[in-house]
């Protein structure tokens, strides 16, 4: 993983995190994570904040 700092339009910096996604590289900024997607399987990324009805990797997604 290789990490870089970006500015912000807020006060704390964001954090660019370079991982391999489903073998691909991809750029994390601080303010997402990478769930795995309950059917699939395959991992996605979305933001930290994400209501667990917005998020793949819950049963309550799939189940509305």
């Amino acid at each position: 993983m290789r990490k870089r700092t970006t500015k912000s339009t807020k006060s704390e910096p964001i954090t660019v995190i370079t991982a391999m996604v489903n073998g691909v590289p991809t750029e994390i900024l601080s303010n997402q994570k990478v769930v795995k997607n309950l059917m699939s399987q395959k991992q996605i990324v979305i933001d930290k904040d994400t209501p667990m009805c917005c998020d793949p990797s819950t049963e309550t997604y799939w189940s509305m």
